[in-house]
């Protein structure tokens, strides 16, 4: 309950993607071990975290990564085991893998790594570590695929937090605050690394920029989002969530008038028995991500409005701001507005059809099926047994829509090589049209997830094309209907799918996962397989034989996600 809960805390933060500090283990038979993975990835999809497409940040285990050349058993066993790794995440629908190097090495000690290194690219695997200076990519820069860059700032930062007391750091807010300015990130040392890294195709982040539990919110939101974007940076991985010594804080006997800041100025929340407690860092922290959003979608629909030949004064205009703002002193709260007006213009402009049917989704990623007509084009949000629900190619990253009301339509289109995660606490009801179209939801492609509850009202196709997956990750509740699969694309059942008495029938293409089906099975073209690995599509009969199969429920609600990007 703490995990999911803690993760869940993140995700509404902003931070979609934490590293892993438990990773693959191996077994006394020299196998690899993927469950206790499995095991944190399930209860992050749990908490709403979509890791489709995502990078994984894993640590080094079970690989060998050492400050010395390897023996060719030790590379070859390197090389293998990552191998084994990449095929496992890819096959999952996973991004790259990345393996964590030695912390805050030297120059020589990255060089050192060099031999551990090559061997996990060999095998398809990516490096990210910790660098102190920028000069130490200049060590091993082909070789790091994520550098994590130390905010130069950071020293004197926790110098002064340590050695004043708490009152003292509070009433001195701006000396403190100078120390994580994003200004000291645009020096020439520090932009030629982030463009040496983003030549060779790569990304670059940053840590201590400042520490999680730096009691300045608005320093923290200008580092995460504004800043950010300013210096060129991909990312942060912020030290940390909370400290790895825990919060050793006795709060009843703390005197902030004598006493200075303990471990706690290095962690974002207050951890609780079963639920965190945020500080004012992290809601500074969620701002900045909230400014990163805003900035994501004003810079979307500037391409939009350019793609269609409108604006084109505005467009210009709005890029001579942008480009003006301060990192140091812009006023965010301005800022904000103003985006968010400029949003408003520059979105395109068109008269809503009383006829119309089909609606597209319109944001950029995370938002709210029916929580404000701004998330659809053209502005209506569909909820009609006639209207048909396109995710196509608006967003820029695998992303969640969210609906915790119940909807209805007749089609859902899923068009886009980005991942959709349909989710939250309401439901999705598909209906025959008041013509008795017949409903239908359609993959075209990409791999997408349904996660909110599903029921079909009328006999519905699934139609996935080939090299393309649906994934039902809750109950789907066939209510006495028929579900056909057609396309030879693949169906998964990540839960239970709860057929009330209708029917599965099997077309073409795969059906697979790890549910139970209540109901008939049957197959008359196309292939049911049993799970993949560990998994298993289980019932009492055995597949791919028409059956009657048990009947069970099991709930796994969809949450919240946003596209910002937070590995740490």
């Amino acid at each position: 309950t703490q995990y999911v809960n803690e993760m869940r805390n993140m995700q509404e933060h902003g931070l979609t993607n934490p590293n892993f500090y438990s990773g693959v283990d191996v077994n006394p038979d020299g196998t690899l071990d993927f469950t206790l993975l499995e095991h944190y990835i399930s209860l992050r999809e749990q908490a709403g975290m979509n890791l489709q497409g995502k990078p994984l940040y894993l640590p080094d285990n079970p690989l060998l990564i050492v400050k010395r050349n390897l023996t060719l058993a030790e590379k070859d066993q390197n090389i293998a085991y990552t191998t084994e790794i990449v095929a496992w995440a890819n096959a999952r629908g996973y991004g790259d893998v990345y393996f964590f190097g030695n912390d805050e090495a030297s120059a020589g000690g990255l060089m050192a790594q060099s031999d551990s290194f090559q061997s996990i690219q060999d095998g398809g695997g990516k490096i990210f570590a910790s660098l102190t200076q920028p000069s130490h990519y200049d060590a091993a820069g082909d070789l790091l695929n994520a550098p994590v860059v130390q905010h130069p700032g950071h020293v004197l930062w926790d110098q002064g937090a340590v050695e004043i007391t708490g009152e003292e750091f509070l009433l001195n807010g701006e000396e403190m605050a100078a120390y994580a300015d994003p200004a000291v990130l645009m020096t020439p040392g520090f932009q030629t690394l982030i463009d040496d890294v983003h030549a060779h195709g790569d990304r670059v982040l940053a840590y201590m920029d400042p520490t999680g539990g730096q009691t300045l919110p608005e320093a923290q939101r200008r580092a995460r989002g504004l800043g950010l974007w300013k210096v060129g940076l991909d990312g942060t991985m912020t030290w940390a969530y909370t400290h790895i010594h825990g919060n050793n804080v006795n709060f009843a006997e703390l005197d902030p008038t004598t006493d200075a800041l303990p471990d706690l100025i290095n962690s974002l929340v207050l951890r609780g028995e079963e639920a965190p407690f945020d500080t004012l860092a992290f809601e500074g922290f969620r701002e900045g991500v909230d400014d990163a959003r805003y900035l994501a979608t004003l810079q979307a629909a500037m391409s939009a409005a350019t793609a269609q030949g409108q604006h084109t004064s505005l467009v210009n205009a709005t890029q001579q701001w942008l480009d003006s703002l301060n990192a140091t002193n812009a006023d965010l709260d301005a800022m904000r507005l103003e985006m968010a007006r400029l949003i408003e213009v520059l979105a395109p402009l068109v008269a809503l059809d009383p006829n119309t049917t089909e609606y597209r989704w319109n944001n950029t990623g995370f938002g709210d099926w029916a929580a404000g007509d701004s998330n659809w084009w053209p502005g209506q949000f569909p909820n009609s047994r006639d209207h048909t629900a396109i995710f196509a190619d608006t967003i820029v990253s695998p992303s969640t829509v969210i609906t915790d009301e119940a909807v209805t339509v007749n089609k859902i289109v899923f068009d886009h090589n980005q991942s959709y995660v349909i989710a939250g606490f309401g439901s999705v009801n598909l209906q025959a049209t008041s013509l008795n179209t017949l409903p239908e939801i359609s993959v075209m492609q990409g791999a997408h997830q349904i996660q909110a509850l599903t029921t079909i009202s009328s006999d519905t196709t699934v139609n996935i094309a080939a090299d393309s997956t649906l994934t039902f990750h809750n109950a789907l509740n066939l209510n006495g209907r028929s579900l056909t699969k057609t396309g030879a694309g693949t169906v998964e059942i990540r839960n239970d799918l709860v057929t009330a008495g209708g029917t599965l029938l099997v077309v073409e293409g795969t059906v697979l996962g790890n549910g139970t089906v209540g109901g008939d099975l049957m197959n008359t073209g196309g292939t049911i397989s049993p799970g993949n690995s560990s998994d298993s599509l289980t019932g009492p009969g055995q597949v791919p034989e028409p059956t009657a199969w048990l009947l069970a429920m099991l709930g796994l609600a969809g949450l919240y996600a946003r596209r910002w990007d937070s590995p740490r």
